[in-house]
């Protein structure tokens, strides 16, 4: 289900609420201040109130909050967001808690009602609202000054969207029509800290959890079944294909760029951590987990949850003083999520200098939750990207008889030679729309206390109860309370960059590359707990040992693979002030610890071997970053206006590795087909820029450009399925036909790469007739041997067939190919509605059907369509854009997100940012009092008294 969004107030901020707020004309204030002597648009009365709040909208809708307490803040900040993003924070925690079925159960299709129950009951598996209702209860309870100030922020958040409730159920304020047919104001409930504590795990769950092990699972064990347990003269071309697990299951990246090289501090200790901490067995073979287990739990999931291998992403970097132009340092940063309307983020500044110790700071908030989560105060700066840290383990249970070990009827599961009782309980989820419940269905949930949730099944789309003797468990380092926010609202208030990575021992989980800048050093910390499995559970290598175990394989439950503690904070990836002077993270692989294949080998530490993780992004796009950037470096140093240049990088990196194969083979192919040599000579002259060319008037170079970009990605929609889907399909790994998940393309172009680049190397012997890796022979072509040439080839015949084609651009001219006819993209509203809809109805004729877009897969500008059909269309990418230079005055900075802090149809605000968003340009960020000002466009005082 995707994101949540909704309800603001035109410009205003609105009126009213309850008994104790009222609204009343405003006169101009007379202060010192200059924010205070703007004239009042509107007053607020709010007797709750300490003193008087300023919130100043400036040009495009961006809400400055002036308040000289931290709780007026909270609770104007609570305020702001409702009225501007009310709908995306009600289905937010709706998604957290478990509870979209009662909301949308029966708008649904019918078919898809399974999969939203399905959704509801992961989400109360996993337990998302319990364990924020526990750690809401640890905060109130601690005498932590700071847990104190954290609970009364929470609190008085929840108080400011309760005001714009109250104005909402009071008709002093209205739904804009077209969302008040999906949110009714009484049956939204009061807003608690615990619903934003909910919001916080789910982001986090989002970020780090990862089942894409089921996956990996089922394909090793399909592919040793398959292919290295065939019969070599029964099925000689099944027998052929051993070694699919080491050729085509990779591990390294398809660019081996690292943003350090090696484990931190194992040589040496250089004394460095990645945060301030809270606090050789023998081998054993890999536990055999049934077919229909694995499907059955598959089906329950859904499509994986793969934060670290593309659906979302992200790329930031930190340039240091010495490298930068003005000799000040540099952060770029631009998370990649889905791009829905309204934007996953919310653009917000408070200044809280008026209180004791108070921060300045802007930046990106959750909507949902207070503060600031990436961006700046006066001081520092920091970004965030996915960074991939394996923080999931999935263990099969083998379930016994209890002999007198569980109370009654009880099951038990076989831990360490002994039956442990595992622990259940009911959780019922209500059928509905709209506040009109029809139906209720209740489930019995089972949980393993020393590893965690045993997962549903489901069964031809119904969820079943347990059967058999087996099950699968799942246990993640957020299945505990822990106070995520704190870490935000710690480094809202740092000074320098070490105490914003101090901050972070907080945000135990939800891991995270932060990049941080002060006016004097840079820094990277991935700071989050990783669990410690022991040396046998780390014995699987895909040539030599692919029945070992592996912690991106499901673990035994009986006793061999359990946690061990967390990784010391001295071997987390990190760095301080490298001698490079820049450091880039973009989700590849941090340490190059996969360089050579094997992500369980690292260093051993007390004969254990070191481990943080194994799914990451292929590396083209912080290779490309990177290489950009030690060429501006050496330059005369990388400007301001440059770090905005590289997130605007559409190069086609992909198109960079395959070209000379493609070439090569229409070369050696011969013959005097005039198609083929017109599409090579546009290929062979590619800049590979990838412009989208149907705007404006584009250049004979661009429209060049774009036909080129058009015919490589049509080609490689041909050509991966042509080299891989032979192979998958003999896997038998789905039994969907339309399922999509089932091999990434993360996964796919590591296995391109290789097979193109170095075929020497594959472990499944060549073709005996072609010598071309026997991946590129046809499995369903008995008796036929199709070389790697002759694949591409009769890829490119079928693009340029389908280019012309209807299907296409029903042309055969090659000009008329232009790549953003193809390639495109559209911001779904998450309210089902095409007018809320990014570009809507009616918008200009070269609009419809999407924005035109620059880019392709694994571009710098994330705007990934994908390898492996024909909708050339895409929806993850930048859901922010931010560039801070970090002076000894303060800083400079400029963001963007795509579409507008209003989801009111009505408002100026409410897309105002998606024409600078896909221009790649930015909004600059307001961020000094005079500058504020200069900018105002609304300004509403909240105040205790008329």
């Amino acid at each position: 289900m995707r994101h949540a969004i909704c309800a603001l107030l035109p410009l205003l901020l609105a009126a009213g609420c309850g008994d104790s707020t009222q609204s009343i004309d405003g006169t101009p204030d007379a202060g010192a201040g200059q924010v205070e002597s703007l004239p009042v648009d509107e007053t607020i009365v709010e007797a709750t109130l300490a003193s008087d709040v300023h919130v100043v909208r400036d040009e495009w809708g961006i809400p400055h909050i002036y308040a000289s307490s931290t709780e007026d803040a909270a609770f104007a900040n609570g305020f702001v967001m409702a009225a501007d993003r009310l709908a995306q924070m009600e289905l937010g925690r709706r998604t957290g808690s478990g509870t979209l079925a009662e909301f949308a159960g029966t708008l649904v299709n019918p078919d898809d009602l399974p999969k939203l129950l399905a959704r509801d009951l992961t989400m109360r598996m996993h337990g998302w609202r319990r364990h924020a209702e526990a750690t809401y209860a640890l905060l109130r309870a601690s005498e932590d000054a700071v847990d104190s100030k954290l609970v009364r922020t929470l609190e008085r958040y929840s108080d400011g969207v309760n005001a714009y409730l109250a104005l909402l159920r009071s008709g002093e304020r209205a739904v804009p029509d077209v969302i008040a047919r999906f949110i009714y104001p009484d049956l939204v409930t009061d807003w608690s800290p615990v619903d934003s504590l909910v919001f916080g795990y789910l982001m986090a769950f989002g970020l780090s959890y990862d089942d894409f092990a089921l996956i990996v699972e089922d394909v090793v064990d399909a592919a040793l079944a398959t292919f290295d347990g065939a019969d070599a003269d029964e099925a000689p071309e099944l027998a052929a294909r051993a070694g699919f697990v080491a050729d085509v299951l990779r591990f390294e990246g398809a660019d081996p760029f690292s943003t350090i090289d090696g484990f931190p501090n194992v040589a040496k200790d250089s004394g460095t951590r990645a945060g301030v901490r809270r606090g050789g067995a023998p081998s054993a073979k890999r536990p055999a987990v049934s077919r229909r287990l694995l499907r059955n739990v598959r089906e329950f999931l859904g499509p994986p949850h793969l934060p670290a291998l593309g659906r979302t992403g992200s790329n930031n970097w930190i340039v240091s003083a010495a490298k930068s132009e003005t000799g000040h340092p540099l952060l770029a940063n631009d998370p990649h999520l889905s791009l829905d309307n309204p934007a996953t983020f919310y653009v917000v500044h408070v200044d809280l200098t008026g209180e004791e110790g108070g921060p300045n700071v802007a930046g990106v908030a959750f909507p949902g939750v207070p503060g600031v989560v990436l961006g700046h105060n006066a001081h520092v700066a920091w970004g965030a990207t996915v960074v991939g840290h394996d923080v999931t383990d999935f263990y099969r249970e083998t379930f016994v008889p209890c002999d007198g070990a569980g109370p009654g009827d009880g099951e038990c599961v076989l831990f360490d030679g002994k039956p442990v009782p595992i622990e259940t309980r009911q959780e019922t989820l209500r059928i509905g729309a709209l506040g009109a419940i029809i139906d209720e269905r209740t489930y019995t949930l089972e949980s393993v206390p020393h590893h965690g949730p045993i997962i549903p099944e489901m069964v031809d789309g119904e969820i079943q109860p347990r059967s058999g003797n087996e099950a699968l468990s799942v246990r993640y380092t957020g299945h505990v309370p822990t106070p995520l926010p704190k870490a935000f609202w710690l480094a809202n208030r740092a000074h320098d960059a070490a105490e914003v990575a101090d901050a972070f021992q907080f945000f135990d989980v939800g891991g995270q590359n932060i990049v941080i800048i002060d006016a004097e050093s840079i820094r990277w910390t991935t700071h989050v707990n990783v669990p410690v499995l022991p040396a046998q559970a780390k014995t699987f290598h895909s040539a030599t040992n692919p029945t070992g175990i592996a912690p991106f394989l499901v673990l035994p439950g009986t006793g061999e693979a359990e946690w061990q503690g967390w990784l010391d904070d001295r071997y987390l990836p990190h760095a301080i002030d490298p001698a490079e002077g820049f450091l880039v993270t973009a989700n590849q692989d941090p340490l190059g610890a996969t360089r050579d294949n094997d992500p369980l080998n690292g260093p051993e530490v007390n004969g254990n071997p070191l481990y943080v993780g194994y799914a990451y992004d292929a590396g083209f796009r912080g290779g490309r970053i990177e290489k950009r950037l030690a060429a501006y470096a050496d330059d005369g140093g990388v400007s301001f206006e440059e770090m905005a240049e590289v997130q605007a990088d559409a190069t086609s990196n992909l198109g960079e590795r395959v070209r000379p194969f493609v070439l090569d083979a229409v070369a050696s192919a011969g013959g005097d087909d005039a198609r083929l040599a017109e599409a090579a000579a546009l290929l062979e002259a590619w800049t590979l820029d990838t412009p989208a060319a149907v705007e404006g008037s584009p250049s004979d170079a661009e429209i060049a450009d774009s036909a080129a970009t058009s015919i490589f990605n049509v080609f490689l929609a041909f050509f991966v399925p042509a080299v891989f889907q032979d192979e998958i399909d003999a896997l038998e790994l789905s039994d969907d036909e339309d399922d999509p998940f089932v091999m990434e393309d993360q996964v796919l172009v590591r296995a391109l790469t290789f097979l193109l680049e170095r075929p020497d190397e594959t472990v499944s012997a060549p073709d005996p007739e072609t010598g071309d890796p026997i991946f590129f022979d046809d499995l369903t072509t008995a008796g036929e041997h199709e070389s790697q040439g002759a694949v591409i080839v009769a890829s490119l015949v079928r693009a340029l067939d389908w280019l012309a084609s209807d299907e296409g651009f029903g042309t055969d001219e090659m000009s008329a190919w232009r790549w953003g006819g193809l390639h495109r993209l559209k911001l779904d509203s998450i309210i089902p509605e095409e007018s809320l809809d990014l570009p809507p109805p009616g918008a200009p004729a070269e609009l419809r059907g999407g924005y035109p877009r620059h880019g392709d897969n694994f571009s710098v500008d994330a705007s990934h369509p994908g390898m492996q059909d024909f909708d050339f269309t895409y929806g993850h990418g930048p859901s922010q854009r931010l560039v801070v230079e970090m002076t000894p005055d303060g800083p400079r900075s400029q963001t963007v997100i795509p579409g507008g802090e209003t989801y009111d149809p009505n408002s100026p605000h409410f897309a105002d940012q998606i024409e600078p968003w896909r221009a790649n340009q930015a909004v600059p960020i307001r961020f000094t009092e005079a500058d504020v000002v200069a900018g105002a466009e609304w300004h509403v005082r909240f105040t205790a008294t008329k």
